[in-house]
């Protein structure tokens, strides 16, 4: 899939598509060319995410192995 300007994106899944720059990703909900949201994520943004994905998937295996 592409935009109309030729760029590349892909869907995610849950309504979520994604573009990729040389300076981040964008983020479009509900629909690749005519999304009713959009967010830009700068790759300092990026690595606080990586780093809150991490820390719940400790989160995760610390109630796992508790059960």
């Amino acid at each position: 899939m592409k935009t109309h300007n030729g760029q590349p994106i892909d869907y995610a899944g849950d309504g979520v598509y994604v573009l990729v720059d040389n300076q981040g990703i964008e983020l479009r909900t509900n629909h690749h060319q005519f999304p009713t949201a959009e967010v830009y994520i700068e790759d300092e943004v990026m690595d606080t995410i990586l780093r809150i994905r991490e820390r719940g998937r400790q989160i995760i295996k610390l109630r796992t192995e508790e059960d």
